[in-house]
């Protein structure tokens, strides 16, 4: 299964990558890398980008949902409605 992003050019995507692969792996099978500042930094910079999508994807559900519950009250919606998804 390959990830295939919906949003960001390639270029993006590449230096998405290149910045957080190296350190996500150990090496094959070599023992894991040992705990350091180095990598307490790494994984406080990555979790603050996870914070970052969480905080958008929350933002954006309740959005989401509240235009349903409009849309839910409406007895005979139209296509003119429609765009309340977009």
């Amino acid at each position: 299964m390959t990830w295939s992003p919906s949003t960001g050019s390639d270029s993006q995507v590449r230096v998405a990558r290149t910045a957080w692969q190296p350190g996500a792996h150990r090496n094959a099978l070599d023992e894991p890398r040992p705990f350091s500042d180095q990598f307490a930094t790494y994984f406080d910079r990555f979790e603050q980008v996870l914070d970052a999508v969480l905080e958008r994807f929350e933002t954006n559900y309740f959005e989401i949902c509240g235009r349903l519950e409009e849309l839910l009250a409406i007895l005979s919606p139209g296509p003119d409605h429609a765009e309340m998804l977009l």
